[in-house]
């Protein structure tokens, strides 16, 4: 797993690794361990071991100084979040009923809040780390084709939203879906493979 975020506390960005080693015959050899590296900077900081299990390919969702990762600790479904002004890990709870009815998709940022697509329903958290504020934000309407994965992608004015459709296969549609009145619409981002937000700022990512 990795992340990338900029540390308020520090004023500098960094690059997290969760790595789990394994011997030749595909066997674990250690639990997971924390790597970070700070632009600027020429090594990586050994930090910590990592109390959580994910697939080895999760990119980090980067929001209030925090990267979060969808894991599990022991049996149960939580999310990890490794902070980057104390270098740290922390578990944040997910609603009580995600693990007993609905699989949650992935994580993702809207308004500058962690949020998620649990069943059709869209929730952001408010105050992170705060289970209690949770709060359903809409509820997605059916798709005209079936996908396997949605994931929200960005939310924009008069509550156009982006979503990354992904299908059995691994075919990807980019379809603007409106939150008021339940249309959607296709994008020309056919043949794109990823699309990122970006987000204007005056912090050089070579301050060191």
């Amino acid at each position: 797993m990795y992340g990338f975020g900029y540390d308020v506390d520090n004023k500098n960005y960094k690059v997290v690794v969760v790595s789990h080693l394994r011997d030749s015959s595909g066997n674990f050899v250690e639990k997971d361990k924390v790597m970070v590296h700070t632009l600027g900077t020429n090594a990586w900081e050994s930090i910590q071991k990592f109390p959580f299990y994910c697939g080895p390919h999760q990119r980090g969702t980067f929001v209030s100084g925090m990267i979060n990762w969808l894991v599990y600790k022991g049996s149960h479904l939580c999310i990890a979040s490794f902070d980057l002004g104390n270098k740290s890990n922390q578990e944040v709870s997910l609603l009580a009923y995600v693990e007993v009815y609905a699989y949650p998709f992935g994580l993702g940022v809207l308004r500058d809040c962690l949020c998620m697509i649990i069943g059709h329903d869209v929730w952001v958290m408010k105050e992170h780390g705060n289970k209690e504020s949770w709060t359903k934000l809409f509820t997605i309407s059916y798709l005209p084709i079936t996908y396997i994965i949605i994931d929200i992608v960005n939310i924009f004015e008069e509550n156009q939203v982006l979503l990354k459709c992904t299908g059995k296969y691994g075919t990807r549609k980019w379809i603007i879906y409106n939150s008021i009145n339940g249309t959607f619409a296709c994008t020309r981002l056919e043949n794109a493979l990823e699309v990122e937000v970006c987000v204007e700022s005056l912090i050089s990512p070579y301050w060191f």
